[in-house]
């Protein structure tokens, strides 16, 4: 109790003797209770607060993991950790990222996650599976960059599963072909499929082996 009282007295304000007298005569179970008590005070001005001043992040602010505390009652540049419901930036590539079966998981279900206010102004980061989804985006980039993205190549069309070509065709500006992203290939002519990634399709030319063998015979 001669905490709560001692933490009590760095509060500002007219109503301090009435707290310290109510104090007094209450018993506190934990530190809950007494959490609960000090967040109705405000700490700092209403211009001043983290809320007044950045709207836009404080929207992230994860209520129930961070009760009581509010974003109202800190400062701009306070270092305090705490929780953070992701924003989902990313969302728009999240078609993208699912023709990678393994990186579906990143795609729902992003964790609340533990940040300081300074760092989530600073970068917006924070978030583990948006990180992992901009970390590829960012290498597909640059792979497309150096080795060309796969838009309007003939072997588009052997593609076997039409609804995964439609999905291919649409993101093919972002798709390098160096990609090891692998799916199933149909062969018209020959009425053969097989599966194949696409650095060997697109990069290294492989493909539907019967064709091979006949380049082999008449060449």
């Amino acid at each position: 109790m001669p905490k709560l009282v001692k933490k009590f007295k760095e509060i500002k304000s007219s109503e301090n003797s009435k707290i310290l007298n109510y104090l007094k005569v209450k018993n506190f179970i934990n530190d809950k209770k007494y959490l609960r008590l000090i967040s109705n005070f405000p700490f700092i001005s209403k211009e001043l607060s983290f809320l007044y001043l950045e709207p836009n992040i404080a929207k992230d602010w994860d209520y129930n993991k961070n009760f009581p505390l509010r974003p109202d009652i800190f400062s701009r540049s306070s270092n305090t950790q705490v929780w953070w419901k992701c924003n989902q930036k990313y969302k728009n590539l999240y078609e993208f990222i699912n023709l990678y079966p393994k990186l579906g998981k990143f795609t729902h279900n992003h964790p609340s996650y533990k940040l300081s206010i300074s760092d989530k102004i600073r970068s917006d980061s924070g978030c583990r599976f948006c990180g992992r989804i901009k970390s590829l985006t960012s290498r597909t980039h640059s792979s497309v960059i150096k080795n060309g993205s796969i838009l309007n190549h003939k072997f588009l069309k052997e593609i076997k599963d039409n609804i995964l070509r439609k999905k291919i065709i649409k993101f093919a500006n972002l798709l390098p072909t160096t990609s090891k992203l692998k799916i199933e290939w149909f062969c018209k002519k020959h009425q053969h499929s097989w599966k194949q990634t696409f650095y060997e399709r697109f990069k290294m030319g492989r493909g539907c082996r019967f064709c091979g063998y006949e380049k082999r015979i008449y060449n």
